[in-house]
């Protein structure tokens, strides 16, 4: 005996757009002339969103005109939100509720009720209302997909780019990547064991053979994981702000409006640059305001990541209280994107 099929009624009926769905209006839907006891299906054709004011909109609706020969006609009206949720999700192209409330220089102007979705619900003979705040998250994590698209292939040109003017070699622990960048000789290892940055070498090792960018990405970068960028995050800041081996990085920090003026060495500087932690002290003798000496203060730089960087100030004398100068990104400090300097001052 064949098995008896029960049809499935479609209870929902999708459209394209809010123009489409604004064509079976006007087509099939009863035609009623404005007056402040109704509610209108509208399509949002403008809007206007004044500074600290209510969001404006043009918007076409489907009413009934004439006194004695009354037709359906097509009827711009004005319409006004007052709810700032609604406000930041209407576009042009949307269906709408629209009411009057009064004609302002003879064009009849009303408030927006709701934000409707292009899909009749055939049972009720109404468009399904918009859940603003299921629909702001959607647009949230839009907004995050494309971001995070453009901030990959953002980090992928520059790399790339960097590949088809860089040399790469490799041992038996790293795989090594050399390019001249600003005028100077930047090179950087990679760590096959331990997957970590090396920037402790001051150059290549001479018993390394040449390698290929291919192979570089594939024990590199391996993946599409965010994981995989963020090491390419790195490789691009230490191309964009790291140092020569044979350089000093200088950073200045104002400290109670003096200024604090601390050398790093390549190796200090660009451990910090790619977010490897480290730490070291450093030596400056300043002049003393409060007596025609000089004095030496020390600080210890303590970096957890590029994003995680602290600077402490200590007086081994005691005469100045111990303090926290620093707390942030390596990007903030003073002279970040500076150029290098051969010469330490005050020494």
């Amino acid at each position: 005996m064949a098995r008896q099929i029960t049809p499935v009624l479609a209870v929902d009926l999708p459209f394209k757009s809010g123009e489409a769905a604004f064509e079976y209006i006007q087509q099939y839907f009863e035609t009623l002339p404005i007056s402040s006891d109704r509610v209108f299906y509208g399509l949002v054709k403008e809007i206007h969103r004044p500074a600290n004011k209510p969001l404006v909109a043009a918007i076409s609706i489907s009413a009934q005109k004439g006194r004695i020969f009354k037709k359906a006609a097509e009827v711009t009206v004005m319409g006004i939100s007052l709810e700032d949720d609604l406000s930041d999700a209407i576009t042009p192209g949307d269906l709408v509720t629209w009411k009057w409330e009064e004609d302002v220089n003879g064009i009849p102007t009303g408030l927006i009720g709701e934000k409707l979705e292009p899909t009749l619900d055939l049972e009720e003979n109404k468009f399904k209302v918009v859940d603003l705040k299921k629909a702001q998250q959607a647009c949230l994590a839009k907004n995050a997909e494309d971001g995070l698209w453009r901030w990959k292939y953002e980090i992928d040109a520059f790399i790339n780019a960097r590949f088809a003017e860089s040399e790469i070699s490799e041992d038996s622990d790293n795989i090594y990547i050399s390019a001249s960048i600003r005028g100077q000789t930047l090179s950087i290892g990679w760590s096959k064991r331990i997957r970590h940055w090396v920037v402790d070498t001051t150059e290549i090792p001479d018993k390394t053979r040449p390698s290929s960018a291919k192979r570089f990405k594939e024990i590199v970068f391996p993946d599409d994981s965010i994981e995989t960028y963020e090491e390419k995050q790195k490789l691009k800041q230490f191309f964009m702000a790291g140092v020569s081996s044979s350089d000093t990085k200088q950073i200045r920090i104002q400290v109670d409006g003096t200024e604090r003026v601390l050398l790093f060495t390549a190796q200090e500087w660009n451990n910090m640059v790619v977010g490897n932690e480290c730490e070291t002290t450093k030596v400056q003798v300043i002049p003393w305001k409060q007596s025609s000496s000089m004095k030496q203060l020390e600080f210890y730089v303590h970096t957890e990541s590029a994003d995680d960087v602290v600077i402490e100030q200590i007086d081994p004398h005691g005469e100045i209280d111990s303090k926290t100068i620093f707390h942030g990104s390596v990007k903030d400090l003073g002279g970040y994107y500076s150029d290098p300097v051969k010469e330490a001052p005050y020494e």
